[in-house]
């Protein structure tokens, strides 16, 4: 009677009583009351008077459940949010110089599929008019010269053309003032920067107008 469906139940005897031992994971379960909820049964094989029997062990993780369900909502959530802003996020390992990226950055860079990304991945495709003032600015921050870091800067795309990406984040610091990690958010401003060029041009042709007319 505590097995909301009961053929999960017979199934898991079958096993039990041919294995001496089973596990079942998020097994739908019945309280007095009636409500349903999730749990996991744990079973072993012993005797009792002479008789072949088992014990189970039965956990409430109805809460473990929701919880884990309410992560991947966020996740889901969170990676429409990127795609629809055409946005990446980073969480960088200091300690371990190691670096996760969402499934985004790739695709601003122009990959069909996420390739491999070793720690120096993002830093090898900076432009080179951009590489020393980046990175001074990267470091000046994780040694605490700054409470966040936000800077726009040039990124090599897959095909070779360049895009303007805006960063912003902040390090996270040990009970000793080290830099631990460090996250943050870019987006591709490639659009706005151009539309910011074209701008410039014509400004600049008006004003060469102006200046040439008496």
């Amino acid at each position: 009677s505590l097995y909301a469906r009961p053929e999960q139940r017979e199934e898991y005897m079958d096993r039990l009583y041919r294995d001496g031992i089973a596990t079942q994971d998020e097994v739908l379960l019945r309280r007095g009351s009636g409500e349903v909820y999730v749990g996991t049964t744990t079973s072993a094989l012993t005797e009792y008077g002479g008789r072949r029997c088992h014990i189970t062990w039965f956990h409430d993780i109805s809460q473990q459940v929701r919880a884990k369900a309410e992560r991947r909502d966020m996740a889901v959530r969170l990676a429409m949010a990127l795609e629809a802003t055409n946005a990446a996020v980073w969480d960088a390992d200091v300690v371990a110089g190691t670096c996760w990226w969402s499934d985004t950055f790739p695709r601003m860079l122009g990959f069909e599929a996420v390739p491999e990304m070793p720690p120096d991945f993002w830093e090898m495709r900076l432009h080179p008019d951009d590489r020393a003032r980046v990175l001074t600015h990267i470091d000046a921050h994780l040694r605490g010269e700054s409470a966040g870091y936000e800077y726009a800067y040039r990124l090599r795309r897959e095909d070779g053309t360049w895009m303007w990406v805006e960063a912003k984040g902040r390090a996270v610091f040990d009970e000793h003032g080290r830099p631990a990690r460090y996250t943050g958010i870019m987006t591709d401003i490639s659009a706005r920067r151009r539309q910011e060029e074209l701008l410039r041009a014509s400004e600049e042709r008006l004003l060469a107008i102006l200046e040439a007319s008496p």
